[in-house]
């Protein structure tokens, strides 16, 4: 299964999240949201416990995935992309200054798991 977690946060504040095997995936994503010292766009990728986490910071929204390491950091940044079209292009985005804590799960889990799972079917 190559994306097996992914979220979406603003800050230290996860809005939804979605793991599809189990690990410690949250507390890693959480030591992954530092506030940006890069510019408006910011890509990166590091193993961790065993999985790769690929992180794209833009807007400070900030689309976090993780992956078998075998998996090609090209395809894991692709899936963020969508994800992060996806976020801005919905009704969710003129709420995501205020919103709480997973407060998003409920409509982004659908289309979290769709994208996982259409990347699983693609390799």
């Amino acid at each position: 299964m190559p994306v097996v977690y992914s979220c979406v946060t603003r800050g230290p504040v996860i809005l939804a999240d979605l793991a599809l095997a189990g690990g410690n995936f949250k507390d890693q994503a959480v030591s992954l949201m530092r506030p940006p010292t890069i510019g408006p766009l910011y890509r990166r990728s590091i193993v961790k416990d065993g999985f790769r986490f690929h992180v794209l910071l833009e807007d400070g929204i900030t689309y976090i995935c993780a992956t078998e390491p075998s998996f090609d950091s090209r395809h894991a940044h692709k899936f963020l992309d969508e994800l992060q079209r996806t976020f801005v292009n919905s009704p969710l985005i003129k709420r995501v200054a205020f919103a709480q804590p997973y407060e998003f799960s409920a409509d982004l889990n659908q289309v979290l798991s769709k994208q996982m799972v259409s990347r699983k079917m693609a390799e």
